[in-house]
């Protein structure tokens, strides 16, 4: 049995981070996103975050390895999402229809009942648990730990990888004020403007809490991103006591650590200073806050935050 702990959410939320400060402790281990690298990346060139380059790093060829000797090989020395990731042949649409949550958790119900039984969408979902196991299980072999810390910010992963009896599932639902992740999402060009960047944030946080909420209690958890960086310290206190761990005082440099992380940039920049993202503060104008206020204002502030001031 292997413990995995997912991230379900929006994109920009600051999961990168956490999985940099969470690979310090002892007991846990992270890679980024377990789902893989995109499309455009360049492997000749790609580096992990121990500094080498991608594919002369010996973590992942050890990972690769272990893989292959536990029967289920993962493509990791590939480009574009990894085959750990749940995912259909075919059209988007038939993803959608098959594999992906739905608005009402009653119609996911009734889906999964119904034509989620059909052969092509458990193969799916057997074959991409067997394949998340099996990394998992290496990446704990080959650094001696055991707690899983999965970056990938696809809402639906929990619920997928739960009806895998190999894995322990536990939910970190890392959200994020959604003026900085609109921010954020802008800045990285994933939308064209602040309205569907607020929709998105909306759409993925609701449906992030849904599949987190699905678990037992005691096996999920929400931490907002702008209480991580004011209290980095007792966010992880608080973590490792969710994940069943001991706690373990952060290093005060915690890129001292040697980390094999892939995926947002930030895994290779130097600075091993925690502060927020306030960037959305010179990045949004006045029109686009309200615009995103009246999207998601209230979702807002039932996440926790104290903005907008006035209810929407």
């Amino acid at each position: 049995m292997v413990t995995y702990a997912c991230m379900p959410g929006a994109p920009y939320t600051g999961s990168t981070l956490l999985g940099f400060l969470l690979n310090c402790h002892p007991d846990c281990a992270s890679i980024g996103a377990a789902t893989g690298l995109i499309e455009s990346t360049d492997l000749s060139t790609y580096r992990c975050s121990c500094g080498q380059l991608f594919l002369e790093c010996e973590f992942w060829t050890h990972v690769a390895r272990k893989t292959r000797d536990a029967g289920h090989p993962v493509n990791v020395h590939s480009t574009g999402f990894w085959d750990t990731r749940h995912g259909i042949e075919g059209p988007r649409w038939l993803n959608a229809a098959l594999l992906r949550s739905l608005p009402q958790p009653w119609a996911t119900r009734l889906r999964d009942a119904t034509i989620g039984r059909l052969p092509i969408a458990k193969l799916a979902v057997k074959e991409a648990g067997w394949k998340s196991w099996a990394l998992a299980d290496a990446v704990l072999a080959v650094t001696g730990t055991s707690v899983f810390v999965d970056t990938a910010r696809d809402r639906d992963r929990p619920a997928l990888l739960s009806q895998y009896p190999e894995l322990d599932m536990r939910a970190i639902h890392l959200v994020r004020d959604v003026r900085g992740n609109t921010a954020s999402m802008l800045k990285h060009g994933i939308v064209k403007n602040a309205a569907a960047a607020a929709r998105f944030w909306k759409r993925a946080n609701r449906g992030a809490r849904r599949a987190c909420q699905a678990f037992a209690p005691g096996r999920y958890i929400q931490v907002r991103y702008d209480v991580l960086c004011s209290d980095v310290q007792g966010t992880l206190d608080r973590l490792a006591d969710f994940l069943s761990i001991p706690r373990s005082l952060l290093p005060a440099d915690f890129r001292s650590t040697k980390h094999h992380i892939i995926g947002n940039a930030m895994r290779l920049a130097s600075s091993a200073e925690v502060r927020p993202d306030d960037s959305w503060k010179n990045r949004l104008s006045e029109q686009d806050l309200a615009q995103i206020a009246r999207i998601a204002g209230q979702t807002n502030r039932d996440f926790g935050f104290d903005w907008p001031a006035d209810d929407i």
